[in-house]
C-alpha cells in the first residue's frame, strides 16, 4: 500500500509540473485557455488512482491462468529474461521469432 501511495504521489507531481509548464507556456493565451489546462490536470488527478488500479503496469508480465505450482516457479524465471535486438551488420533490424518454452514440473 505504501508503494502505491508513493507511486501516486510521484505521478501526481509530474502531472502538476506538466500542467504548470503548459500554463506558463500559454501565458499570453486567454485566461479561459489556461484554466482549461488546470481543469484537465485536476480531472487527471482524480482519475489517476482508479485507472492505476484497473490498468496493469506497462511492461509487467503476468500469468493469466495456471496452477499455483506453475505460477510460483515461472514468476521468478520471467524476470531473468533479457531481450536484445536482432542485429544485421551491426544495426538493429525488425525481426519476428517464435520462442518455444519446454517447462517441466519436478517435485
Amino acid at each position: 500500500m505504501n508503494s502505491f501511495l508513493m507511486d501516486q504521489a510521484v505521478r501526481a507531481t509530474l502531472l502538476l509540473i506538466a500542467a504548470y509548464l503548459s500554463a506558463f507556456a500559454m501565458r499570453r493565451a486567454s485566461a479561459s485557455a489556461r484554466r482549461m489546462v488546470w481543469i484537465g490536470a485536476a480531472v487527471c488527478l482524480l482519475a489517476m488512482p482508479v485507472l492505476s488500479l484497473l490498468v496493469p503496469p506497462i511492461g509487467a508480465g503476468r500469468v493469466v491462468a495456471a496452477p499455483a505450482t506453475v505460477v510460483m516457479r515461472v514468476s521468478p524465471a520471467r524476470t531473468l529474461w533479457r531481450y536484445q535486438p536482432m542485429l544485421l551488420n551491426g544495426q538493429p533490424v525488425e525481426a519476428i521469432m517464435t520462442i518455444t518454452v519446454d517447462f517441466r514440473l519436478t517435485p
